[in-house]
């Protein structure tokens, strides 16, 4: 409860330092948000998409990170749109963070719903469209994933809740939950199962 505060109280700085400077004074990243709001949902053996360095399959211990970039800690450079997984074989899939920056949203949760087992759960965490614009431009000049690429076509600065409820209900996913964290409530956890 008092790190919460504390990360919250230290929010703005949080956003526009560095996250090795951030580690240094024991103060969360972002990401480190992220994956502390995360793990309470997670089961089983868990694929992480878009994994960056790998975080959340750190902290939990079980399971793989890929991503398309060769971020330092992924386990495997692999494409969303075409894992090298056979069916049924995760208990939890996640995308955090990173669902917008896939310019073929639907085709990666129609292989998130492939490679999960049935009543599996999918994790997707998101801000929406209008605080992502605004965040993305804030922390550009300590965000290594910003200052090393370009936004590519498809990419969007964010989702709102219509667009993933919409991309659920295309890829067959069900039972969705949405609840608000974080500093202001301004990310978005989204729970869905097969």
């Amino acid at each position: 409860m008092v790190k919460r505060f504390i990360n919250n109280f230290f929010f703005p700085v949080r956003l526009l330092t560095p996250q090795n400077i951030l580690h240094n004074i024991r103060l969360n990243t972002l990401a480190d948000d992220r994956v502390e709001t995360v793990l309470p949902y997670l089961q089983g053996k868990v694929l992480d998409v878009g994994c960056g360095e790998n975080f959340l399959i750190k902290a939990w211990g079980n399971g793989i990170g890929v991503d398309i970039y060769p971020w330092k800690g992924v386990n495997l450079i692999c494409d969303s749109t075409t894992l090298p997984f056979h069916r049924e074989v995760f208990d939890t899939v996640t995308f955090l963070a990173c669902l917008n920056h896939i310019p073929n949203r639907k085709a990666a949760l129609k292989e998130a719903y492939r490679v999960l087992k049935p009543g599996g759960k999918l994790i997707i965490t998101m801000l929406s469209k209008k605080i992502g614009f605004i965040c993305h431009k804030m922390i550009f000049h300590c965000d290594p994933d910003l200052r090393n690429r370009h936004k590519e076509k498809g990419e969007e600065w964010g989702l709102n809740d219509s667009e993933i409820f919409d991309l659920f209900e295309q890829t067959k996913f069900n039972n969705f939950q949405t609840y608000s964290f974080g500093f202001a409530n301004l990310n978005n956890l989204y729970l869905a199962c097969k």
